[in-house]
C-alpha cells in the first residue's frame, strides 16, 4: 500500500539524487544491500539514460582541472586543489548546480 510507494519513492530520489552528485555504483550497493553486479547494472542503466549530465560534468571537470577553479554559470569561482578526479568531479558539478538552482 501507501507505505510501499513512499519506501520506493525514497529509494528512487536516494539514487537519482545519489548519482547527480557521483554516487558510485559500490555506495549503491551498500546502501541498499544490492550485489555488486545489480548496482552495476542500475549504475550503468542511469549512465546510459543521462549521458549528457554525465558528458558536461567532465566537460566542466577537465575545464575546472585545467584553470585550477570552477566557474559558475553567475561567474563565481571557486579554487580547487585536489588529485583525486573523483572527488573533483563531485564537487564541480555540485557546486554549479547548487549555485546556480539558488
Amino acid at each position: 500500500g501507501e507505505d510501499v510507494k513512499k519506501k520506493w519513492r525514497q529509494i528512487a530520489k536516494s539514487i537519482n539524487f545519489g548519482f547527480i552528485y557521483g554516487m558510485s555504483a559500490e555506495s549503491l550497493s551498500h546502501m541498499f544491500e544490492l550485489t555488486e553486479q545489480e548496482a552495476k547494472v542500475i549504475h550503468r542503466s542511469i549512465y546510459e539514460r543521462y549521458k549528457t549530465y554525465y558528458k558536461w560534468g567532465d566537460m566542466e571537470t577537465e575545464k575546472a582541472v585545467r584553470k585550477g577553479y570552477i566557474e559558475t554559470p553567475f561567474g563565481r569561482i571557486r579554487h580547487i586543489d585536489i588529485e583525486d578526479t573523483t572527488r573533483i568531479w563531485r564537487i564541480t558539478t555540485n557546486t554549479i548546480i547548487q549555485i546556480a538552482l539558488f
